[in-house]
């Protein structure tokens, strides 16, 4: 059967066979044309594609993808129509879909909540597959979305760019932060839920933060090394997009 012979590559997996006559009953599930592409799920990009310090791990790792941070929840859309090669859950992953184009590239969208579609479903641009979530190995609730071409993954946001749309695109779905731009010198009850999930989800750097509610110059040092090992860019200011790749926006 096809779901059980098509899988091969390092982060996500990729088919490398077709469906033989018989194998699926395909059916096609709402949606737009087949040539048409789309933003996933309008959010903040919190860590873009390319080499990074695993925000877990702390190692040096190719990040295949693109992290757009939303409210868990949020609905994911199919970037483009194909044909739903998994639907899926596994411990780093979480749940997770593939969707190989009709017309296009390979997608993979992961950490959801919820999938919305199965294996061997037909789905169109912008059909609703899953919400967003922080399943498997993720420290907050965002999309790690990823474009395969071929047997080869590429940068999502330069694929979209490319097409003349801009990835992750905010939009109603992804709100406004709630939470204030902190820097050293701020203090109060933002400063100390920052402090307190920091020292809760990194120990490795973060085990010895007191959770006073003042920004010092130690708050500044750990959340320097959080936005260094995410890919953010590492000025010790919490902002939105720190916010938002902490899953605390």
């Amino acid at each position: 059967m096809f779901e059980r012979s098509m899988w091969v590559a390092p982060c996500t997996l990729l088919p490398t066979c077709r469906p033989r006559p018989g194998d699926l009953r395909l059916h096609y599930i709402g949606g737009g044309p087949m040539s048409q592409l789309v933003n996933p799920v309008a959010g903040r990009i919190s860590s873009r594609y390319g080499p990074r310090t695993h925000p877990i791990t702390g190692k040096r790792t190719p990040h295949t993808g693109t992290d757009i941070a939303a409210p868990s929840g949020t609905p994911v859309k199919a970037a483009h129509a194909g044909l739903v090669t998994a639907s899926r859950r596994d411990g780093s992953r979480g749940n997770w879909v593939g969707i190989r184009g009709d017309a296009g590239p390979t997608t993979y969208y992961l950490h959801l909540s919820r999938r919305r579609v199965a294996e061997g479903a037909r789905v169109g641009a912008g059909t609703h597959i899953g919400d967003v979530g922080s399943t498997g190995t993720a420290t907050g609730p965002h999309l790690h979305f990823e474009v395969w071409t071929g047997s080869t993954h590429t940068d999502p946001q330069a694929y979209y760019r490319d097409r003349g749309l801009t990835l992750g695109t905010a939009g109603a779905a992804a709100g406004g932060s709630g939470r204030p731009v902190l820097r050293e010198g701020s203090t109060g009850q933002h400063v100390r839920d920052l402090q307190q999930h920091l020292k809760a989800h990194y120990p490795a750097y973060a085990r010895d933060l007191a959770v006073d509610g003042s920004f010092g110059p130690k708050t500044r040092a750990v959340v320097t090394e959080y936005q260094r090992r995410a890919g953010l860019d590492p000025d010790g200011i919490v902002g939105p997009l720190t916010w938002a790749s902490l899953g605390l926006d």
